[in-house]
């Protein structure tokens, strides 16, 4: 007994299984592709767009039949071999096709849909004989069967008989060589698909039911009716005669010249293999097969490409696809199955990823849906299936609402014990640093301050004379964790902390040890500059070194991850509690849907009941039709408003604020010409909303007049609606916030026209004002409101006490990035015990930390900054406190958070662009910056004179409100060297330079810990094949080889330790020359870049060069061949399109970029970047080959990085250019370097690897055939390599990356879900 599916459960997962090692691609999807490119598709359209249903009225006799059907389904004997299902199934289906097939004595009913297919079939004949056009008739019942049912005066063709030669397309074969085993069983299931059916089920049934049909035959019948019309009998075949491949080679070759216009078959004969489709104009389906698959075989015959009609017409041209039906018999049940299998195949096909059941109807099967309800003859059928989908749909959001509440209440009891985690780190902080002091040993030695080491091990001390001992005990413990790898070995306790020797397994495959400090409460710590490889040397100093390293920054930085991942989760915390409990937002639709639904189904009961019965119940209307815009007055203010805004240059920014509720509760409208840094022409409505001190990220407005999130979340082709003018936008804005109940707070109106003076306009309700200077505002009628735009963020800062103790209160309109109306205060103490503790001030006039606020206190707003600084002086002066220094810092607030963004995201987000900020700053735009040689005992009071610390250039400077006149004694030249020995660290190190037959010079040596080229004696000019690297932290050192000797020194100074003064002086000066430098850098780049695109303007592209022809790649755009006709050209672009470098590549492969020019983090978008804007996932390789091949492959755009070094700027450049996009490294496997004496190591996968972590990506290598790498490692590394060389070719490049991008981006799209419900939950509150 065989099973079926009844439906598919945990779809998502099913989905992905699937999808690893299955590709779907349908036809629509091949079309999509076409007209994306600007091509017309592959295969002829189909007439209207959809098959044509030809639904006939049954006959008396077929309607006296089917009530006897009815009886007979009631009233089943005992013995099955009396009567049964099936047979009772097999004589409905040929009632249903022609009653004849039950009696042959019976009359021809007129109407029947035989006689309507045949009518039609001779005036298509008629219609396109000129151009010869064919038709295919399929039908699976009455076929003859082995061609030994033929019509009575049908002619013997000759060239068809046994021992004849029979000619096809030109070339005379003898069919008794060709000829096969009659075995009609065989014949009948050759076209069986692997669909997860046995073929021959339907071929036999439906050749029982041939052979069960008696003498009538409707394939007889219909040529006959053919022949009467007029149509030749040589125009009309069948293809069940053409029972030898040589045959069916005959009649395929007549049916493409036209010879044979009229072929009849079945699925099992007429199905997969059949290519006749060069002149056919229509198919004919007379009854509906048993399987979906058979339905599309049937199709596919004639949707196809080779139709000669198409090419030569395809704007005009297309295909007639007919349906035939009875009324009220059981063609309704058979188009029914149909409906049920493809509903479950297509769903899962085209599956969504949210729905964890299969349970819609999509394409085939909704065509296959309406041909049911059209055959039943009964219109609420079609409506029962269209409610039924509807509410299905519904359930699956409603289902996915309520899994979501449930994660919700399992994370709120997570975030909830988030002060109690934080306390518990904080004490255990506090009490790890009064355990490192504590056990701290400090000695001066030449005026330095020292650490002792100091390893307490088997209750002995060791120190730095017992070297010997302690490296002993290191390295016992490394054997012993390398034999047994889950050891734990004791390594001792130093300044307080247990260390432990265990196994380490690195990244790449490589091993190693690590060891690990275990503090208060037994919490241990895994450094990160603890870990070892077996192949790294090793230094017992240096150990004790980066132990010290850690004790001092470490354990800040621990506890500050903390705080700050507390932080997150108290924001995430309100938004969690904000959520949960929300009712579905559909819920009206959904009860709507379910109550029609079970009304239609009472009503077919009724009707199934009751044949007398007529239902006159129609649905209920949806609830989710929009409220139309209201229409408002345009009274004098407005057209003034109207005026202003005209008045504007189009191609100026133009940027209108309204603002609508109160201060807890209120929503902003935004109407902007400015979309992605593009002045637009046209204007653009968003809304934010805003409740207490929690904000929602902004959403637009779209044609379909409903508010998304982005494209992403919109219905499939909704756009985001462009309004001509701005009164428009504002008009919706104002209606949507009537809906809301929320009153006019004011407009707020910006103008790109800002720069040239002109005054900035406000609307408040309908009076117009104007803001700007004295003398603009003079004579004007209007209110004068506060010049200080709300969106500006204001804070300012009073410090009270000096050292120990001292406490900063800050006063602000920011609060977790989001603009407040009114300002906040902030209190921080700092302590040498603690560190930092910050409290802020609420509205039960106490003090409390995030972790400790009572349930239902909100921070307190002040309605002013002096109100809110008079209650921080009160607060001092209880503490006896006395004021030192008050600043006052004004910046423009930060962005609106990106749609679909969590607070966790957007910090880290803030935290990139402030360290890119921090970059470019150091580098370029600061040239004004003054570096200052403070000293690290000094940093407090150079502090608080206005000094800050450059983490870049590792030097201080003086900040934009310093005080100059106390900060010139740390200038460089000020600063007196302390340096003992006759000779300084930089004359040292030059000497060292020399020694090596290097060319001291000019500004060398640079003592920055950067890597810098100098010349060497013996080097031609503008060559420079020295390189050394020097650092002046603690002792100075360096680094030093001669290219061009291979000589090398390591280098440190043989005098004492730098003082902190020489060495403050040294890294401003370092910090001041690497500014300059960036300058230069800059400026070169951009003149590289001139020169190349000058370069690019007289090479051709598209064109054949060597190193394509090399790779096996045809010639795209993009690529470009220099005038020597041999060099390849590939320009480099960074994120934001914008043309760098080239990198040339001569015949023989030796590659080379553009001199002087920018290459890190540039890229070339293999299809260009339009191609790689609308890509599913970024994919980046290391070579252009590779990125080629790749993109021959999927199909999409790709990129490539040049070279395994770049991966990781290119992958950092383009996740922040496109953030929702999921990241794949396709990276080279270079096992050959392993064994190679200066490299051993594996360059391609390790960087790939790195790359793909820092982006959260996926980073995939090549597999090849077996032995192909051991013949050639070097010659089989990329994945060009694989589409050209291996034997396994193209297909596995695509075989072996296809699924792995399918799950990144599914991982991507249900990290972006995740992210989507955090920020519906705010959303939501507009709708309450």
């Amino acid at each position: 007994m065989k099973s079926r599916f009844a439906s598919f459960q945990n779809v998502p997962e099913l989905l992905s299984m699937y999808r690893t090692f299955a590709d779907v691609v349908t036809k629509s999807d091949l079309d999509e592709q076409a007209k994306r490119a600007g091509l017309r598709p592959l295969t002829p359209p189909v007439k209207g767009g959809k098959p044509f249903n030809d639904v006939v009225e049954r006959s008396a006799d077929q309607a006296e039949y089917m009530d006897r059907i009815i009886q007979r389904m009631e009233h089943l004997p005992s013995d099955p071999r009396v009567d049964n299902p099936l047979k009772i199934t097999n004589d409905a289906r040929k009632a249903g096709l022609d009653f004849r097939l039950i009696d042959p004595a019976a009359g021809d009913h007129p109407g029947s849909k035989i006689n309507v297919a045949v009518d039609r079939i001779y005036e298509i004949w008629r219609d396109t004989a000129a151009d010869k056009g064919t038709q295919l008739v399929f039908c699976d019942l009455s076929t003859p069967k082995s061609g030994k049912v033929v019509a009575p005066d049908q002619a013997v063709r000759p060239d068809l008989e046994l021992e004849s030669f029979v000619d096809v397309d030109g070339t005379l074969l003898r069919e008794e060589e060709a000829v096969r085993s009659d075995d009609d069983d065989a014949d009948l299931i050759e076209s069986g698909d692997a669909d997860g059916e046995d073929p021959t089920v339907a071929a036999d049934m439906d050749a029982v039911i041939a052979l069960s049909s008696g003498t009538f035959s409707v394939y007889n019948d219909i040529k006959q009716k053919l022949i009467d019309k007029g149509i030749p009998e040589d125009d009309i075949a069948f293809i069940h005669d053409a029972n030898t491949d040589i045959r069916k080679s005959k009649l395929f070759s007549d049916m493409n010249a036209g010879h044979v216009r009229v072929l009849l078959g079945s699925t099992a004969k007429m199905g997969a293999g059949m290519n006749v489709q060069q002149r056919l104009v229509a198919a004919h389906h007379l009854d509906a097969p048993w399987r979906p698959s058979d339905l599309e075989q049937r199709n596919g015959r004639i949707i196809r490409q080779g139709n000669l009609f198409y090419e030569r017409d395809p704007d005009n041209f297309s295909v007639a696809v007919y349906n035939y039906a009875t009324k009220q018999t059981y063609d309704a049940r058979m188009w029914q199955t149909i409906e049920y299998k493809a509903a479950a195949i297509e769903q899962f096909r085209k599956g969504d990823l949210l729905q964890r059941v299969i349970d819609d109807v999509q394409s085939k099967a909704a065509n296959a849906a309406e041909m049911k309800a059209a055959a039943s003859g009964n219109p609420l059928i079609l409506m029962q299936v269209q409610l039924a989908s509807d509410l299905r749909k519904l359930e699956a959001l409603y289902s996915q609402h309520q899994r979501g509440q449930h994660r919700l209440r399992d994370r709120l009891k997570w975030l909830g014990s988030v002060e109690t985690r934080l306390d518990k780190a904080e004490s255990a902080y506090a009490a790890n640093i009064q355990r490192r002091d504590s056990h701290t040993h400090v000695i001066t030695e030449k005026g330095k301050e020292k650490i002792c080491v100091e390893l307490l091990a088997d209750g002995k001390l060791l120190t730095e004379k017992d070297s010997e001992k302690i490296k002993n005990r290191l390295l016992d413990g490394v054997k012993e964790v390398t034999r047994n790898s889950s050891a734990k070995l004791s390594f001792g306790s130093y300044r307080g902390f247990d260390v432990h020797i265990v196994r380490s397994s690195l990244l790449y495959g490589s091993d190693g040890f690590r060891l690990t400090m275990r503090g208060e409460g037994e919490q241990e710590f895994l450094p990160d500059n603890l870990r070892y490889s077996f192949d790294d040397q090793f230094s017992l100093s240096g150990l004790f070194q980066r132990m010290d390293n850690f004790l001092a920054k470490g354990l800040d930085e621990s506890i500050e991850k903390q705080r700050e991942n507390a932080r997150q989760e108290s924001a995430e915390l309100e938004t969690v509690k904000a959520a949960l409990g929300k009712e579905f937002p559909q819920k009206g639709e959904l009860t709507l849907a379910r109550e029609n639904h079970g009304a239609v189904i009472r009503e077919l009961q009724r009707m199934q009941d009751d044949s007398n019965y007529v239902s006159t119940w129609e649905p209920k209307k949806s609830l989710t039709v929009e409220s139309p815009i209201l229409a408002e007055s345009a009274g004098q203010n407005r057209e003034s408003a109207a005026a202003v805004t005209n008045a504007v240059q189009p191609e100026a920014k133009q940027f209108h604020t309204l603002t609508f509720g109160d201060g807890r509760e209120k929503a902003e409208y935004t109407v902007s010409n400015q979309h992605n840094s593009y002045i637009m022409g046209s204007y653009r409505l968003h809304r934010s909303y805003f409740s207490g001190n929690v904000g929602s990220p902004r959403l637009s407005f779209y044609e379909d007049g409903r508010w998304y999130l982005s494209t992403l979340d919109a219905p499939h082709g909704v756009k985001i609606r462009e309004f001509a003018i701005v009164e428009e936008a504002m008009r919706v804005a104002r209606s949507d916030a009537a809906k809301h109940g929320l009153e006019e707070m004011r407009m707020r109106d910006e103008r790109g026209s800002a720069a040239t003076g002109e005054p900035k306009t406000f609307l408040s309700g309908e009076t117009l004002t104007i803001a700007g200077s004295a003398e603009q505002i003079q004579g004007s009628n209007g209110i004068i409101q506060d010049s200080v735009q709300p969106n500006k963020k204001k804070s300012q800062t009073i410090k009270f006490g000096d050292g120990e103790g001292r406490t900063e209160y800050t006063v602000s309109n920011q609060h977790n990035g989001y603009t407040l109306d009114g300002h906040v205060l902030r209190r921080t103490h700092f302590s040498s015990l603690v560190g930092s503790l910050g409290q802020s001030f609420y509205e039960d006039d106490q003090w409390h930390s995030t972790s400790n606020t009572p349930p239902g206190v909100k921070l307190k707003q002040f309605e002013s900054q002096e109100a809110a600084i008079q209650v921080a002086r009160s607060d001092a002066a209880q503490r006896g406190l006395k004021e030192s220094l008050a600043q006052s810092v004004e910046t423009v607030a930060p962005e609106v958070p990106a749609a679909g963004v969590n607070s966790h995201e957007r910090l880290v987000r803030a935290g990139q662009a402030m360290k890119q900020e921090e970059v470019s700053m150091s580098q370029v735009r600061d040239s004004e910056r003054v570096y200052l040689a403070v000293s690290y005992n000094e940093r407090d009071a150079a502090r608080a004179a206005g000094a800050k610390w450059d983490s870049i250039a590792k030097s201080w400077y003086a900040g934009p409100q310093a005080d100059m006149e106390q900060l010139k004694r740390w200038l460089p030249e000020n600063v007196k060297s302390e340096q003992l020995p006759a000779m300084t660290p930089r004359e040292e190190f030059a000497e060292a330079l020399r020694s090596v037959g290097c060319i001291v010079e000019g500004e060398h040596p640079l003592m920055d810990g950067a890597a810098h080229r100098i010349r060497t004696e013996g080097d031609r000019a503008g060559a420079s094949s020295g390189f050394y690297v020097a650092y002046m932290d603690g002792r100075p050192a360096g680094y030093v080889k001669n290219n061009r000797t291979g000589e090398e020194v390591r280098w440190k100074t043989q005098g004492a330790f730098i003082s902190q003064q020489d060495k403050a002086a040294f890294q401003a000066e370092c910090a001041r020359k690497q500014q300059e430098r960036a300058k230069e850098l800059l400026l070169e780049h951009e003149k590289t870049a001139e020169r190349v695109a000058g370069q690019l303007s007289w090479m051709k592209q598209d064109v054949p060069t060597p190193y394509l022809d090399r790779k096996g790649l045809a010639p795209r755009r993009g690529v470009f061949l220099a005038t020597d006709g041999k060099t390849t050209c590939i320009p480099a672009v960074d994120a934001d399109g914008k043309l760098w470098s080239m990198q040339y590549i001569q015949e023989d492969g030796t590659k080379r970029f553009a001199k002087n020019s920018r290459k890190e983090g540039c890229f070339h978008p293999v299809g260009g970047m339009d191609a790689l804007r609308t890509a599913p996932a970024i994919v980046i390789a290391e070579g252009y080959a590779t990125a080629g091949s790749i993109s021959d492959a999927i199909g999409h755009a790709t990129v490539a990085a040049f070279d395994s070094g770049n991966l990781m700027a290119v992958a950092t450049a383009l996740k922040d250019k496109y953030p929702d996009k999921a990241v794949i490294i396709a990276g080279d496997d270079d096992l050959h370097l392993l064994k190679h004496p200066k490299v051993r190591a594996n360059p391609g996968r390790e960087k790939a690897e790195k790359a793909a972590q820092a982006v959260g990506g996926k980073a995939v290598f090549p597999v090849f055939a077996p032995g192909e790498r051991e013949k050639d490692m070097a010659g089989f590394t990329d994945f060009n390599d694989l589409g050209q060389k291996s034997t396994l070719g193209m297909a596995a490049v695509a075989r072996q990356l296809k699924p792995a991008i399918e799950k990144a981006i599914s991982e991507k799209s249900a990290e972006l879900e995740r992210n989507k419900q955090l920020v519906q939950s705010h959303s939501e509150g507009m709708s309450r």
